[in-house]
Order: C-alpha cells, then structure tokens, then sequence
C-alpha cells in the first residue's frame, strides 16, 4: 500500500518517494494539444499547485517521473520548452513596492539560469525582456505557469479600497505583457480561487480558455468517485474490516459524514450562524441556520437508491411531525434537501466542481433568497423541488 502524499505540492518529489498519485495525465494531455491559453479557478487545497508542478515537469522533459502514466509513450520527450512559473503564495505582496522588489528578484535569478542579463527597470518591462530573451536564445516558445494569481487581491480585500486599487493596477500592468509576447509563447496557465473580471487579464487575452466550469475537465483536480475506488481500493479494503461494513455499504456511510459538515460550511460562509447536530426535546435537527430575525431549520437526507422527490417528502413530513417551528418564536423557514448520486447534489461540492456542483449550489442559494424574500410575510406550508435539474432541494414556510 502506498503512503499518501498529504501535504506534498511537488509532482517531483510525489514520483521519486512513489506515493500514491491518481493519473491526471490524460486531462493534462488532452489539454495542452488543444489550446494555449488556460484559466483554472479551484478552492484552495484542492491540488492546483500539483498541477502546476506536474505541468513543470512535463514541460522540463522529466521522462523518468511519467513512467508509467498516461502521457508517457504520447509526449514528445526530445523538446523542452524554456518556462517561467509565478507562485504568488511565495511572494510577498501586501503593497505595489513589495510586488515590484519580489518579482524583479525572481524574474532576474531566472534569467541568470539562463545566461540572460535584463536591462529594464520596472517589472512589466523585464518579464517581457524575459520572454522575449528566452525564445531568442533557446530558439523554443515560452512556457507560463501563475499559480493563485489572484493572492495578492484576495489578500488585500480587507484593506482600503486604495490600497486594493494600488493592488489592482499593479497587477494589471504586469499581466498585460503576456498578450505582448504572444508570439513568443507556447502555453500558458493560470490557477486562482476567483476570477476578478475587472483585472486585465481577462480582457486583454482574448484567446483565454476558461476551464473551471467545462465538463471536459471537471476531474483534472480533486478525485472522482471513480478515481477513489481505484487508487484507493487497498484503503478502503482496510476501513471496510476495521469498520465491519461492507464494500458496498462504506461509500453511502462516508457521504452521509460528509454531507452535514459540508452544508454547515457553506451556510458560515454565507453568513449564517450555523449549527449541526441540534438536539431538541422534538428530536435531533441536521442543521440549525440563524440570522438577527430568522431561523432555519434544515434537515439533510441522502439515499442512493430512493428517489429525490421522495427524499423531500420525508423530509418535509418529519420537519412537521416533530414540530420544530415550536422551538423558536421567530419566524421559522424549513428546509430540506435530498440527493441520491454521489455526483450529484451537494456532497459533490469538495469533489468534482463540474456544472452538477453549481447546480446544486445554485438551488440552496436559491432556497435561501427565496427565503429572505418570504420571512416577513405569511406564506401556507409548501414543499418545493425542481426535477429539470441534478440536483434538488425543498423548503417549507
């Protein structure tokens, strides 16, 4: 059994120790012999920075650390393209100045890697002399790899608007030049958590791909169900004796732990005060989300077998059964929601977020305008769902 690379962002170090590394190659193929110009937005901790790092390694010719991978008898190991890769998590960022003195310190150790001397002053300018140089001397176009390029925004929004605007324009100066040296580029790839459409980048190449919500590539990080009970199968063997479950059984049993802390997440982060596990004299709630004048009461139910619609109704019926809208003399919403796929609903959130992830994302923050809409009036009890889409969700006034 392979040990686990947990904490481990460099492809190379992955291969040479052999950890345990779910192919990616096929999507990382596919991706570079269709276009030129990408953009990946992905959660935090959800594998950008080994993409970033495999992509590295494929573009420096390590042939040896692809042994056995998809892409191993397809890529054209005799060429290597000169390549530049930014980490904005490794540079510091908090002001224009700290950019500026950052990025000229590495853009001009990587030109000493290369025997080149850059004589411009200002940042934008020696990143272009950069490319340019890089393509003159080794007579190959030039590959960019920005990892979190959004760091320095997403870092400095709880600061003054002037000094996310210094940020901002900081920024755009620099990235402009890859649309200036086009021509001397052969692949670029940008990862972040969000896409600022006011930053240039977006508007000055034209030619960007926008990956993050294309199906095509929806597995190109994070595991899918498929990937897990295959690189994972040894592990999973384990858990199934140390639990007394069985194989067919475990996978249900590790969703349904999943789920709950999952939703209670988002609901934080939407601004809820969210709680899990309530225990009432009615019964034990899923979820309990609070604002000033409202409370919601959620409970969670996954099945992989029953029907969605179903799932709502019982859902519904319990909320009513148990009479939680007693609990509080607030105005009391209810909600529910069901899904039976894994790769549908909301446990698909820290999995594969493809267009069935937004769905399901889409309805519960649906539900919850719907919600804030509502809880100054007098609504009958109803239960809601929407069966055009993979994923569903139910509420109750």
């Amino acid at each position: 059994m392979k040990n686990l690379p947990i904490g481990t962002q460099s492809f190379e170090v992955l291969r040479s120790q052999d950890l345990l590394y779910v192919d990616k190659t096929e999507l990382i193929f596919q991706l570079i012999t269709t276009g030129r110009i990408y953009f990946l937005s992905r959660p935090r901790r959800f594998g950008k920075s080994m993409l970033i790092s495999t992509l590295d390694a494929l573009f420096n010719g390590h042939k040896e650390l692809f042994e056995g991978l998809y892409i191993d008898d397809k890529w054209d190991w005799s060429n290597s393209n000169p390549f530049i890769r930014i980490d904005w998590t490794a540079i510091k960022h908090d002001t224009p100045e700290e950019i500026e003195r950052s990025l000229s310190v590495r853009l001009k150790i990587k030109a000493r890697e290369n025997e080149i001397t850059l004589f411009s002053e200002y940042v934008p300018d020696c990143f272009r002399e950069l490319i340019t140089e890089l393509h003159r001397k080794t007579g190959e176009k030039v590959v960019v790899l920005i990892d979190e390029y959004d760091a320095p925004i997403l870092d400095v929004m709880s600061k003054s608007p002037a000094a996310l605007k210094a940020i901002q324009e900081s920024l755009q100066s620099f990235y402009k030049i890859l649309k200036a040296t086009d021509e001397h580029l052969q692949f670029v790839f940008l990862t972040g958590v969000s896409k600022f459409a006011k930053l240039s980048i977006f508007s000055a190449l034209n030619s960007l791909d926008d990956i993050t919500m294309d199906e095509s590539y929806a597995a190109i990080c994070g595991y899918t169900q498929e990937e897990l009970e295959y690189y994972f199968s040894e592990r999973i063997d384990a858990m199934v004796t140390k639990d007394g479950d069985t194989r067919e059984n475990l996978p249900d049993h590790i969703r349904q732990k999943y789920y709950h802390p999952l939703f209670l997440s988002w609901m934080n982060v939407l601004g809820f005060k969210a709680q899990g596990e309530v225990l009432t004299g009615q019964g034990r709630i899923d979820a309990v989300l609070e604002q000033t004048d409202t409370v919601v009461v959620c409970e969670l139910k996954y099945h992989s077998k029953t029907k969605t619609a179903t799932l709502l109704l019982h859902v519904i019926k319990q909320i009513h059964d148990k009479n939680y809208p007693q609990i509080s003399i607030r105005r009391f919403p209810t909600v529910g929601t069901g899904s039976r796929s894994f790769r549908q609903g909301v446990p698909t959130w820290g999995q594969t977020p493809g267009r069935e992830s937004i769905n399901a994302l889409m309805d519960i923050l649906g539900l919850l305008r719907e919600i804030s809409r509502q809880r100054q009036k007098d609504r009958p009890a109803r239960a809601w769902h929407s069966p055009e889409r993979k994923s569903d969700a139910g509420w109750t006034f």
